[in-house]
């Protein structure tokens, strides 16, 4: 891992070999092959962003919990909602695509397991896991509701 945070390749943020990154050249393929690589690689580069903001909103939402700033975590947890619900939108738009499974399961089944686990009930998508996450914020429980939502930015950006 790079010593500065924020810091990681796209390899280890997304670490999926493209057909296009092999070692023959543009001379090689047809220019539809050409294009799907470009599309696929315009696609990662897009998304390498937002995967370093889900990357470092993780450890940001990591550390308002261990310091118990809910403030902040609920600062971070709006910041980063917007990334998660556009990934979900892709994944959506897109379910034949590699990791689009991965990421519907983390929405659909995945978010509700950690609520369950945290004693916070249970939620069916991505908007109904943030209101339990704010609730729970403002209940009996801050610190397991936080604990809960603070592990799901990482797993969304495993293909």
């Amino acid at each position: 891992m790079p010593a500065e945070r924020g810091q990681q390749s796209r390899e280890q943020l997304w670490p999926v070999r493209l057909p296009c990154q092999s070692n023959h050249g543009a001379a090689d393929a047809d220019a539809w092959v050409k294009r799907i690589c470009d599309a696929q690689e315009s696609t990662y580069r897009t998304w390498e962003a937002n995967l370093q903001k889900l990357d470092i909103g993780q450890q940001d939402l990591a550390m308002a919990t261990n310091a118990g700033d809910w403030k902040a975590y609920r600062a971070k947890w709006a910041e980063l909602l917007p990334v998660l619900k556009e990934m979900e939108a892709a994944a959506l738009a897109s379910r034949n695509a590699v990791g689009a499974a991965n990421i519907l399961s983390l929405y659909r089944a995945d978010l509700g397991l950690f609520l369950q686990n945290a004693g916070l009930g249970t939620a069916a998508n991505l908007d109904e896991f943030s209101a339990r996450i704010s609730g729970g914020l403002d209940g009996q429980r801050p610190a397991a509701a936080a604990t809960a939502s603070a592990t799901s930015p990482r797993p969304a950006r495993r293909p």
